[in-house]
């Protein structure tokens, strides 16, 4: 299954730390990001370290799209989907009757309530002309769109539960707090997020390093230096192309890096190192075997003619009858293979010693199995000749039912955690609280020299922080008239 598979992979890369090889030396290369939280998460489990190369890949990972989606919430207030993902999450935990009555709440506040029922069970209507023209165009001024973060705001009298609102007064507090990072720098913002949910510190407890974080933060300032803008905003477009235009965003592998190199084949050209792992070389992967959009199929797209290497693509020969139509996208479904096969030849040249490749029967959520990769298939020909070893080739399954599908999985929503995790947690806060709480008849422990120290210090941590918020102030003068929608 695949999920062995990343076992197995992991269980081999761990093996190679072990017997020396630098964990810098060692290369995964995916052709998807996707798989990316697994793989990080069973090299972590056997303390390999691990450095993503790339942004879209970054994107895939817990931690940073939790910073993402807190971004996302303060800068645009009708960014619903991200603040599910913050509410539902193992920090706030709403639970989904909480969630559905929210949304209703939000609903509310807009005037998009339900009809009122009638007499005779009849639901009652306006039909005049202004209610109808009202309706026509209900949800055009941005105004009027269902904002979840102002329903958390002002929950009004539902029926929510009293652990929701509290969470919710909570929420609201500190976005409002954290509103002020949208005047700064994406670098500084995110560093502003990180620090005020605690996410440096739920790593710290979970083991993991902040190296992550710190890649988004390079991001960022180089998001910045290129000219992309000081605002969150235009950062956070950024974001979204690359995850939209995963091989237009390629960066070269972090220098200094000391983990093991975790990246899309796509931005692996031009690099080597020691031994490389590419995992998931299956048909339906790698090739992919998706056919891509063209001119026939979306208007979207330039015709090939008009492209400047025209050359390079096939045209249709005829428009008589569907012969020529199906040539062409023959010939499109022939190129788009030549373009997986470069880059299979890309994968399997970054190594200099020893190089892995693997593949699984059964994909994750697949009913039916998957048909080994000719690349696959070709490179276990070539190590019949003597050029390299198989280490094992599943037989075909016999079997109908997808091992992975077989068992049923029950997942608590809101997620419960660790109950372990939890409970060092606890201790660690109990321990924390009884340290701030001073004991009855202690005084303050510093002495007068070491209390005007610690005075000195808060003077100058709140002139350093009125200072940079003074600098990421942008004066400028308000224009005679507004429109109403810039206004919005």
């Amino acid at each position: 299954t695949a999920a062995e598979e990343i076992e197995v992979l992991c269980d081999a890369v761990a093996a190679e730390v072990a017997a020396g090889r630098q964990p810098s030396d060692i290369a995964v290369l995916c052709r998807e990001s996707k798989v990316f939280p697994q793989i990080i998460e069973g090299l972590t489990d056997r303390e390999v370290p691990v450095d993503v190369v790339g942004l879209s890949g970054l994107l895939e990972l817990p931690e940073i799209a939790e910073v993402v989606a807190t971004l996302d919430v303060l800068h645009d207030p009708s960014a619903n989907p991200s603040l599910v993902r913050l509410l539902a999450g193992p920090r706030w935990r709403i639970g989904p009757a909480d969630l559905a009555q929210l949304g209703a709440r939000a609903r509310e506040l807009v005037g998009k309530l339900p009809r009122r029922a009638g007499d005779g069970g009849r639901d009652e209507r306006d039909e005049s002309v202004g209610a109808q023209l009202r309706e026509a165009v209900a949800g055009i001024d941005p105004a009027e769109t269902v904002s979840l973060i102002e329903a958390l705001e002002d929950p009004g009298p539902g029926p929510f539960s009293a652990a929701a609102r509290e969470r919710f007064a909570e929420f609201a507090d500190e976005f409002r707090q954290l509103r002020a990072v949208l005047h700064q720098p994406p670098d500084v913002a995110i560093a502003r997020v990180v620090s005020a949910t605690g996410l440096d510190i739920e790593l710290a407890v979970h083991g993991a390093t902040s190296v992550h974080v710190d890649a988004l933060l390079d991001h960022a300032r180089g998001f910045t230096a290129s000219g992309g803008g000081s605002g969150v905003g235009g950062f956070l477009s950024y974001l979204a192309l690359a995850k939209r235009y995963r091989s237009s965003l390629a960066v070269p592998a972090p220098s200094g890096a000391e983990g093991v190199a975790l990246l899309t084949v796509h931005k692996a050209k031009g690099l080597e190192w020691q031994s490389v792992y590419v995992p998931q070389v299956v048909a339906g992967v790698f090739p992919s075997g998706q056919s891509r959009s063209t001119p026939l199929t979306s208007p979207a797209l330039l015709p090939y003619a008009l492209r400047g290497d025209a050359a390079d693509f096939p045209v249709v020969t005829t428009w008589e009858g569907n012969k020529g139509v199906a040539a062409f996208k023959a010939e499109v479904a022939e190129r788009e293979l030549g373009e997986d096969r470069r880059l299979a030849y890309v994968a399997l040249t970054r190594a200099a010693e020893r190089l892995v490749v693997t593949g699984h029967r059964w994909g994750p959520t697949q009913t039916k199995p998957r048909a080994v990769s000719p690349y696959l298939q070709a490179l276990a020909d070539h190590c019949a000749t003597g050029s390299g070893t198989v280490a094992h080739w599943e037989p075909e399954v016999v079997e109908t039912t997808n091992p992975a599908l077989a068992e049923t999985i029950s997942i608590a929503w809101p997620p419960t955690g660790d109950p372990k995790l939890a409970a060092a947690r606890e201790a660690a806060a109990l321990e924390v609280l009884a340290a701030l709480t001073p004991s009855e008849g202690s005084g303050n422990d510093l002495d007068e020299c070491d209390a005007e120290r610690v005075a000195s210090w808060d003077t100058d941590i709140a002139a350093l922080i009125a200072e940079a918020e003074r600098e990421n102030v942008q004066d400028f003068e308000l224009p005679s008239a507004l429109s109403a929608s810039w206004a919005v």
